[in-house]
């Protein structure tokens, strides 16, 4: 394990459990986190982060989107519709990870359909425990030749419920490509947005999710409950109290698009986290 210092505002108590990873766990001021096959033991210290991780600062950077100028972020978007301007000061070391493990990512999302948090982190945990062993109680997350090779009734047996036999079925899908990562990432936000549509038991937010947090894909909007009763709120009281249909879904996320541009994505995280937080 390599132990660094990283001078940053990030604040871990805000980003890690912010529901964009689910691997993760705080005790004592420490914050253990698993994403892919990289492990990170953080803790704040003034001015910055000390960590110890089997990777690099380059890749805890990387993954905290710790380059981001959050100022100038904040900024634009104010311009762009003073509306947004109290949830984006809510708290200034918010950031919209890049998850480096587009297996993860997609597999995590498909679980947190429908779900809350405990049991989401709990039924990730369950498969990342299908990978190779990286240190005591961590687990790289399998590939998706190891996932389809699941028994659909064991996922079941482990809490998964519906969710058992759409996560074998598109692991078996993706298996059977080679280089299926390499495709997804070389296609648009509308492209990849579609694509991942296609496979069994992902929906317009799991993809959203996806295109978000492991794509890159600055315009997509991940709309919940809590982002969608802040957005009604403020751009369409006509449709307070409605179910978010798929046609609703993409009329709301097109307007967000259209109005804040790359940075869409980074308003829908302050959004949810002020949203939640509220509760």
């Amino acid at each position: 394990m390599n132990e660094f210092f990283v001078a940053t505002d990030l604040e871990l108590e805000i980003c890690i459990p912010s529901g964009q990873l689910f691997r993760w766990s705080h005790t004592d001021g420490c914050w253990a986190v698993a994403c892919g096959d990289h492990i990170y033991e953080c803790r704040a210290e003034s001015g910055g982060i000390r960590v110890r991780s089997n990777v690099g600062a380059q890749e805890f950077s990387r993954l905290f989107a710790l380059d981001i100028d959050v100022p100038s972020i904040v900024a634009k978007l104010g311009r762009i519709d003073a509306k947004v301007a109290p949830f984006l000061r809510f708290r200034p070391g918010l950031r919209v990870l890049r998850q480096p493990d587009l297996t993860e990512t997609l597999f995590s999302f498909m679980c947190s359909a429908n779900n809350h948090m405990p049991r989401i982190r709990s039924m990730v945990e369950s498969l990342a425990k299908y990978g190779q062993l990286l240190i005591e109680g961590r687990h790289a997350f399998p590939r998706v030749g190891a996932i389809a090779s699941i028994d659909a009734s064991e996922l079941r047996d482990l809490g998964f419920g519906y969710r058992s036999e759409p996560i074998v079925l598109t692991a078996q899908n993706l298996s059977a490509e080679t280089d299926w990562e390499k495709r997804i990432r070389s296609m648009s936000y509308q492209e990849a947005h579609s694509a991942l549509c296609k496979l069994p038991g992902i929906g317009p937010k799991v993809a959203d999710c996806v295109a978000l947090y492991a794509l890159g894909h600055g315009e997509a909007v991940p709309i919940d409950t809590h982002v969608w009763r802040v957005v009604t709120g403020l751009y369409f009281p006509e449709l307070l109290g409605k179910k978010v249909t798929p046609s609703l879904y993409k009329i709301v996320g097109d307007f967000l698009r259209n109005r804040f541009g790359e940075h869409a994505g980074w308003l829908q995280q302050s959004l949810f986290l002020e949203s939640f937080s509220a509760r």
